[in-house]
């Protein structure tokens, strides 16, 4: 009976029409900062995470998730590599390839550029690249001999476009009448792509597996096997394996790219931290209006001791109060933040409108929205912190009530 007291007083001084008008707008600022820092704090969180997946799309949308280097691989040995890959993970797409450092030239723009082979056997890449395809055709069977797909930025710098030529130098050397040359072969460009990462579009280019063969003299030879899984976040495991099976130099995607989505964790670990910090300091407001709330229900707990309540049933009182008041910046707090997440897009769009200018530009930034990707863990650990710190802070003022409550109590 007694607990229910507390609890029905607690509610009631949540809601209560009396007290001065300074402690009624502390109580709502309380509310409104925790529930802002909150919100901001998982809508900053989900852009995060859109961004790192937005990134790992770009870096490994023509990419493998696996690479394994089989250079003097004989075709026995590459068939038994791939047939134990497949054998070992379902949904594993795995095909070889041939890549090679060479030079472009255009006119006198010379570049050093990664060319690789393209074959039918590249499902997914061939997909990918047909998404980030930005002017001509992909190749195909049907292609001329001989047609090359290069990166927007590589094009730029060579100074090309569609269906121009320009000059493939291989370092590996030909022997002719006169000593030794490098091998050349001039290319027709069928394709430019861009993928929105410098590190493909600057030195990144495609040409028919046919034609890599007949140019760079392989007679069935490849440099590496690439795999891609269903799931890239279990690349890192997969290799492990395929490690103990083969005497091949394997990596995965979190080693050739590690550094770049391990500063995109880190980031997203300091901003967590920086809005946290700003959402506890909210959380102190709490611990403000109770204080204050202390001193304003002085009369109101004599009263309370005159009907009988407990020294413990007064401090039940000043703990319902701050836990909902907390609770309710909480609540609050993570419907703002899902409702932003989920339409950060259009709230981006509105204040363009309002603004009147682009807070990403697409020539800037290479995307025409801002990603968000909403995931149930981020959202549970900040709810559930959140709580639990909303329970913990009424705890100070609280006690502050029990050292008085005694006082008051043998004053009546």
């Amino acid at each position: 009976m007694i607990l229910n007291s507390s609890i029905m007083i607690g509610v009631r001084y949540v809601h209560s029409a009396r007290g001065n008008h300074f402690s009624k707008l502390v109580s709502f600022a309380s509310i409104l900062g925790m529930a802002l820092g909150l919100a901001v704090l998982l809508t900053i969180i989900s852009i995060m995470n859109g961004f790192e997946s937005e990134i790992r799309q770009r870096v490994l949308g023509l990419d493998g998730h696996i690479e394994i280097e089989i250079v003097g691989a004989s075709k026995l040995e590459r068939r038994k590599l791939i047939d134990l890959i497949k054998s070992s993970q379902a949904e594993t797409e795995v095909w070889p390839a041939v890549s090679r450092d060479v030079l472009l030239q255009s006119g006198r723009s010379l570049l050093a550029t990664e060319i690789r082979s393209y074959s039918a056997q590249m499902q997914s890449v061939q997909r990918d690249l047909l998404m980030f395809l930005k002017e001509g055709n992909t190749l195909t069977s049907s292609s001329q001999p001989f047609s090359i797909v290069i990166g927007s930025e590589l094009a730029a710098q060579l100074g090309v476009g569609i269906a121009d030529l320009v000059t493939v130098i291989s370092p590996d050397p030909r022997v002719t009448s006169l000593g030794l040359s490098p091998r050349t072969k001039r290319f027709k460009v069928a394709g430019i792509f861009e993928v929105g990462m410098s590190s493909s579009d600057s030195r990144l280019a495609f040409i028919a597996e046919a034609d890599a063969a007949r140019f760079f003299r392989l007679d069935d030879m490849y440099d590496r096997l690439d795999v891609r899984l269903l799931d890239p976040a279990k690349a890192s495991d997969f290799a492990k394996t395929i490690r103990g099976s083969t005497k091949y130099p394997v990596r995965d995607w979190t080693e050739l790219h590690g550094g770049l989505f391990q500063a995109l964790r880190t980031e997203k670990f300091l901003m967590f931290v920086l809005l946290a910090v700003a959402a506890v300091i909210a959380l102190f407001n709490v611990v403000s209006i109770l204080m204050v709330s202390v001193d304003e229900k002085k009369k109101d707990v004599k009263i309370l001791f005159s009907m009988g309540l407990t020294p413990s049933s007064i401090v039940g009182v000043f703990l319902v109060q701050g836990v909902i008041t907390g609770m309710m910046g909480v609540v609050l707090g993570v419907l703002l933040g899902y409702f932003l997440a989920s339409n950060i897009s259009e709230v981006v769009f509105f204040l363009e409108n309002i603004l009147q200018f682009k807070i990403f530009p697409p020539e800037i930034f290479y995307i025409s929205e801002i990603p968000s990707v909403l995931l149930l863990s981020d959202f549970l650990i900040v709810t559930l912190a959140a709580s639990f710190l909303s329970m913990l802070a009424p705890f100070y003022p609280a006690l502050r009530v029990a050292r008085r409550a005694r006082v008051w109590r043998e004053s009546l």
